[in-house]
């Protein structure tokens, strides 16, 4: 929760202390914070930490749950650090793993990634393909969240007629 409203320093200190209470799962939890060091634009030191991470999946990870953000994380961090070249075969593969699993949410975050890096590459063809399928993906998403709420909607206002008409017949009664 810290690291997605921007309080970096607080998620830091509470990764760091849930390590020391949980060494068991230092590698996930190490990708955590390699996802903030990534947030706070600190490359550098986001690739340090996430190659622990992928040294340590890339053994033990044979489905590829845990490798695929880890590799999609790397491929950002080049792309910040404008090594697109580089960038690009972590991104490919994160996107393979994803594309395995069904993760939607890292399947698009591996788009946006490959469309980004294709156009800095001059590969203007590839990306408009990757930003085709991020927008077409995006747009399914959230137009699956919208007929949710829409039912959820409809829902309550059923349950709230409901306790309506129940509520006269009682005092009819």
């Amino acid at each position: 929760i810290f690291r997605l409203t921007n309080q970096y320093d607080s998620s830091f200190y509470y990764l760091k202390k849930l390590m020391v209470q949980n060494p068991d799962n230092a590698a996930w939890i190490r990708k955590d914070i390699g996802a903030t060091f990534l947030l706070k634009n600190e490359y550098d030191s986001a690739l340090a930490i996430l190659q622990e991470s992928l040294a340590f999946y890339k053994k033990n990870d044979p489905v590829g749950r845990a490798l695929s953000p880890i590799l999609l994380y790397m491929g950002s961090a080049y792309a910040g650090k404008n090594e697109y070249a580089t960038a690009l075969p972590y991104a490919r593969e994160g996107m393979a793993l994803t594309l395995k699993i069904g993760s939607r949410s890292d399947e698009l975050k591996g788009y946006e990634l490959l469309s980004g890096i294709y156009h800095h590459l001059g590969n203007n063809d590839s990306a408009y393909q990757y930003l085709f399928k991020y927008l077409t993906l995006k747009d399914s998403v959230q137009n699956r969240q919208f007929i949710f709420r829409l039912n959820n909607y409809k829902k309550v206002a059923e349950d709230t007629i409901k306790e309506a008409r129940i509520g006269l017949l009682n005092k009819d009664n």
